[in-house]
């Protein structure tokens, strides 16, 4: 109990002098107030239900074959830079990703110093299961075997890591040579001094490489003066299907070759800076026949030896890409593909006068177009084409500024073809693979 004295507060004072003040009818009583807590009936207190907390539920497992889909569909084999980048956050997510995440970024390995190889050479370790299931995610294996650097990756080391590789398919190999000892003027390097000379491959060496992984998919880029370095390796693989020639050094024919090259290649591609000869893509190809589907040259010096090869096979090619055709034995080599389906020219002068020639088989052409390129011809295969799907159109030189490209649109609008424009080179020419 507690008493509070109210003539300390102004109003209540002004009510008590209210009721002890003199008022006529109003009988003075004596009243006093006293302030007291309230009485509180005994009641239960109540109780505060508490929410326990529950354990947490443990995340749901995705299967690991959902795991494997997400990061196939982030896997981009033209930008692994950025796929690896990907790949590696994923690995930190649990145990199931990070397993996923390796196989995926082990499936393109690449051997370019000593330091390289030995990294690779512990990841790959045959003696742990971890070793192992990395040397079998491994489907595509590059090298660049530098003779100029000090550290560079000795051939032996290189074919006996190949070797754990078992289910390697592709073979990127990079071959780079030395220069002569000796002192060059600026600007003016002597003869000698620009040579690159390379050993070729020892017997020891090749032995390996055969006992290796069957690939079928090798791109050899030779930048040296030994040009008996390809052919060493295409007696290697039976099953070859695929094969890149690049580099500076004219492959030759084997000595004492008896017999063609025994594999039957259904896609070649040249990258040379001087074309290969034509009796070397003959004994090369003897064995192609009918099983060539895809040819690419990606410089124009190659351009007229591969229209031969066309004319050579042009009852079973399908694809062909050339920077141009210049010549009428080109265009053609062209003419006598039937079963042409995907034509790729960069050219754009001698290209249209083409298109009033080319078979009907045709799916997907890709052209060059600039201000002054003759547009009857395109308009004609357009209308023409029964099975013609897509074409795609480089614009340079002020093609996009030609007069008659919203016919070409209407055209294709109107024959349900589908159209793609490219400003950038390097889109166009990836259109082509």
């Amino acid at each position: 109990m507690h008493s509070l004295n109210l003539l300390t507060f102004p109003l209540l004072d002004r009510i008590q002098r209210f009721f002890n003040g003199p008022h006529p009818h109003v009988e003075k009583h004596q009243v006093s107030f006293t302030l007291m807590n309230p009485v509180m009936s005994p009641k239960a207190s109540p109780v505060v239900q508490r929410r326990t907390s529950s354990p947490l539920n443990p995340p749901k497992h995705i299967p690991n074959e959902i795991v494997l889909k997400i990061l196939e569909a982030a896997y981009d084999p033209q930008d692994l830079e950025s796929t690896h980048h990907v790949l590696m956050n994923s690995a930190l997510v649990c145990r199931d990703w990070s397993i996923l995440a390796q196989k995926l970024l082990f499936h393109h390995v690449t051997l370019r110093s000593q330091a390289s190889l030995h990294s690779l050479s512990d990841a790959l370790s045959p003696s742990t299961p971890r070793g192992r299931m990395l040397a079998d995610a491994v489907i595509r294996f590059s090298v660049i075997l530098d003779h100029n650097q000090p550290n560079g990756v000795p051939s032996l080391s290189f074919a006996s890591l190949f070797g754990r590789c078992s289910r390697v398919q592709e073979l990127d190999v990079s071959l780079f040579g030395r220069g002569a000892p000796g002192n060059d003027v600026v600007g003016s390097p002597t003869q000698a001094r620009m040579q690159r000379n390379a050993p070729s491959f020892d017997d020891e060496v090749l032995s390996m490489l055969r006992a290796g992984p069957s690939i079928t998919r090798l791109r050899f880029s030779n930048w040296t003066d030994n040009s008996s370095t390809l052919s060493q390796l295409l007696h290697l693989w039976p099953t070859l299907r695929s094969l890149e020639i690049r580099g500076t050094a004219l492959p030759t024919i084997p000595p004492l070759a008896s017999t063609p090259f025994p594999c039957a290649l259904s896609e070649l591609r040249l990258n040379c800076q001087r074309a290969p000869s034509f009796e070397f893509l003959k004994w090369l190809l003897l064995n192609s026949r009918g099983s060539l589907r895809r040819v690419y040259a990606d410089r124009q010096s190659c351009s007229d030896v591969l229209a031969r090869v066309v004319r050579e096979h042009n009852d079973s090619v399908e694809s062909i890409s050339m920077p141009t055709c210049q010549t009428r034995e080109a265009a053609f080599s062209l003419m006598q593909c039937q079963g042409l389906r995907h034509l790729h020219m960069e050219d754009a002068r001698v290209t249209m006068v083409l298109c009033k020639t080319l078979p009907t088989s045709l799916q997907h052409v890709s052209l060059g177009l600039h201000r002054e390129t003759e547009m009857k011809p395109l308009l004609h295969l357009i209308s023409e084409s029964a099975g013609l799907a897509s074409i795609t159109l480089h614009l340079w030189k002020g093609g996009e500024s030609h007069g008659k490209l919203d016919a070409v649109h209407a055209a294709c609008a109107l024959r349900g073809v589908q159209l793609n424009i490219v400003n950038d080179i390097r889109e166009f020419r990836a259109s082509a693979y």
